[in-house]
């Protein structure tokens, strides 16, 4: 179960938050929630089936966080250990990072 397997969908509970499901052959393999509190998302919860790790499928959750953060201008508070450690290795996601106070 690779990356080129995967589908995220997205289902939003606003104003409250929402989540991005993983989907690889037709099921739910895993799924990265957040909340939403103005104009920030926090990323509070990833998690891919031990079985689909290691291909890239996490990453695909996080992708998705950021591309709707980028289209909804809003930022993103990394509060999940696995976000937080993308964002402190990738520099193309310091659009989206929320400015610490």
């Amino acid at each position: 179960m690779t990356e080129n397997d995967a589908q995220v969908t997205h289902d939003v509970a606003e104003p409250s938050g929402g989540r991005f499901a993983l989907w690889l052959s037709g099921k739910e393999h895993g799924e990265l929630t957040y909340r939403r509190q103005g104009s920030l998302l926090l990323a509070d919860h990833t998690f891919v089936d031990p079985p689909a790790r290691g291909g890239g499928n996490a990453l695909q959750l996080v992708l998705a966080l950021v591309a709707f953060a980028r289209a909804e201008k809003l930022h993103i508070v990394p509060n999940c250990s696995y976000v937080r450690a993308l964002f402190q290795k990738r520099n193309d996601f310091s659009d989206v990072a929320a400015k610490s106070p």
